[in-house]
């Protein structure tokens, strides 16, 4: 078997040039993964509704309302600042928002565009019979009052 003559220097020199070549190429740090353009991203944090801190551990549902994204549905827990995050092919979402001791909160209409971040703070109240005996509790005359406690003159307990 014969093999076609080359000058050794050319031979060389395609060598080391393709040698060379997949070095830098090699040598270059790969390159980053595209940002998805179809996806966008909803953000948000979660309050009590009277003292406006966070409620950590809140379950809030990201459900898909338009076409296309209606399958969509993504489950998160608040962490300790109440926030959460998802990422979302572009639509409309709606969001639900769950814990012990509160009321449902329901919001719609949240429109996620490609590339963009929608911010939702979500308000948590609590249920009105929670609400009424916090009321009842704070207006009524008996709170701190001891059963035993001597009557006044006037026949108030004291």
């Amino acid at each position: 078997m014969s093999y076609p003559r080359l000058p050794l220097r050319r031979t060389l020199l395609s060598v080391f040039l393709a040698a060379g070549l997949n070095s830098a190429v090699l040598a270059q740090p790969p390159a980053a993964a595209p940002a998805s353009q179809s996806q966008g991203l909803i953000r948000g944090q979660v309050l009590q509704a009277t003292t406006r801190q966070p409620v950590a551990g809140v379950r809030v549902t990201v459900q898909g309302m338009s076409p296309g994204v209606e399958s969509v549905s993504q489950d998160f827990v608040t962490d300790a600042e109440g926030r959460f995050q998802a990422a979302v092919p572009a639509g409309e979402f709606g969001l639900t928002a769950q814990a012990d001791g509160y009321d449902l909160l329901i919001q719609d209409g949240l429109k996620v565009r490609s590339g963009a971040t929608v911010e939702s703070t979500l308000t948590l109240g609590a249920p009105p019979a929670a609400a009424e005996a916090a009321a009842d509790a704070a207006i009524s005359p008996d709170v701190g009052v001891s059963p035993d406690a001597p009557a006044a003159a006037d026949g108030t307990q004291r």
